[in-house]
């Protein structure tokens, strides 16, 4: 759901609510506790504002990635690792495969 989406969004970026209510113009962090709860339902103007809020784009909230956060993160380190390095990982992987069939 949208309010799930937003919360992940606003983990991700390691915001708190309290950050979150002032980037959007809420008084206080209520409303945004109620959406991410999934209470308050997001009309379309808002889930606009939301997505410029976190620089993403608005399909993002109708679209579940499978990819975690820290997903993202291990591949942007496997990137940077030197050749050794990624030759290492991509046999580890290999052999975690093999195991898991």
């Amino acid at each position: 759901m949208i309010g799930d989406k937003i919360k992940e969004l606003r983990v991700a970026r390691g915001w708190t609510q309290e950050e979150l209510a002032q980037k959007m113009g809420y008084a206080d962090k209520t409303a945004i506790s109620k959406i991410e709860k999934n209470v308050n339902d997001v009309n379309q103007s808002t889930i606009k504002k939301f997505a410029e809020t976190f620089g993403c784009d608005v399909t993002d909230f109708f679209f579940v990635s499978p990819v975690t956060r820290e997903d993202i993160v291990l591949i942007e380190l496997y990137h940077e690792a030197d050749q050794a390095t990624q030759d290492v990982i991509k046999r580890l992987l290999a052999y975690n495969e093999r195991l898991s069939k």
